[in-house]
């Protein structure tokens, strides 16, 4: 008897292992697909490599992967392409455009008529300039292209921000308030950091009421950018959404500065998310770790 089981315990081990290995070998293509899977990005350049197989299913499998996969990355680029080359081509006309309309506003003769029609195609002018760099931005953000990075003062940044929009917040019967830590060093862009700062601070005012205020926190761990608004809240998952329709779209607005906001954040690993207090205090705050 203990012969016997001894051998029945050999012969099931071995017919364990033996299955393990025989699966593990047959399902060695499904693996190194999987693999890949995990490892493909979008915008990566190189086709996606898929081992060859003698398995007819996994055969199939393979090519339909690599069929589906190579055509989105071409999907990709040429969209990629369209956005980068349209928001270059704009520039020039644009600029042209502009400089036109400001040299007939400055005509003799010109009506008072005439002169807010010119007036309203210069605000049109620059709704479409602003709106071209920041296609451009994205489709660079999108791309996650190389940004130098340095060591850069966040306290300094938003200090010389809110001193540039006093101005706009005063004509606009807003309280600036501010509580910053002495120096918050952060390895990242300058330009990009600016941008975020920029627009945080621009949508705070801009989704303002009159006799309401901007109060701005930042600490070594969190920026926090809180306006008086609308006593209900926005929806969350709406407002990082590019070109995000809504009646509290302000005219003139092209709907791209929280989706930049988010994009820049998401390039360094900051957190952007939003919060609402009764009654009608709207907090945009980004963490830093």
């Amino acid at each position: 008897m203990l012969a016997g089981a001894l051998l029945f315990s050999v012969l099931l081990v071995g017919l364990l292992v033996l299955q393990h290995v025989l699966a593990r070998r047959l399902w060695a293509p499904f693996y190194h697909a999987l693999g890949e899977l995990q490892k493909y990005k979008l915008d990566q350049h190189q086709p996606v490599y898929l081992a060859p197989t003698r398995i007819p299913e996994f055969k199939e499998l393979n090519s339909a992967l690599s069929l589906v996969l190579n055509r989105n990355q071409r999907i990709y680029r040429r969209q990629r392409e369209f956005t980068e080359n349209a928001a270059h081509e704009l520039q020039t006309p644009l600029a042209i455009l502009r400089t036109k309309l400001d040299m007939l506003v400055q005509a003799p003769g010109l009506t008072e008529e005439q002169a807010g029609h010119i007036e309203t195609l210069l605000d049109v002018t620059q709704r479409l300039t602003h709106l071209s760099r920041s296609l451009l931005l994205l489709a660079h953000l999108d791309q996650q292209l190389f940004f130098p990075s340095e060591t850069v003062d966040l306290a300094a940044t938003v200090g010389a921000h809110l001193r540039q929009l006093h101005e706009q917040a005063a004509a606009a019967d807003l309280t600036l308030k501010a509580d910053l830590a002495p120096t918050v060093p952060l390895a990242a862009n300058r330009a990009l950091l600016e941008i975020l700062v920029s627009n945080l601070l621009s949508n705070a005012i801009r989704h303002n009421v009159p006799g309401g205020e901007v109060r701005v926190t930042l600490t070594e761990q969190m920026l926090t950018v809180e306006n008086t608004g609308h006593a209900c809240a926005l929806p969350a998952d709406q407002l990082f959404v590019r070109f995000r329709p809504g009646p509290e779209r302000p005219p003139g607005s092209v709907g791209l500065g929280l989706a930049i906001a988010r994009q820049i954040c998401e390039t360094y690993g900051f957190l952007l998310s939003y919060h609402y207090e009764a009654p009608g205090r709207h907090a945009m705050r980004v963490r830093f770790k």
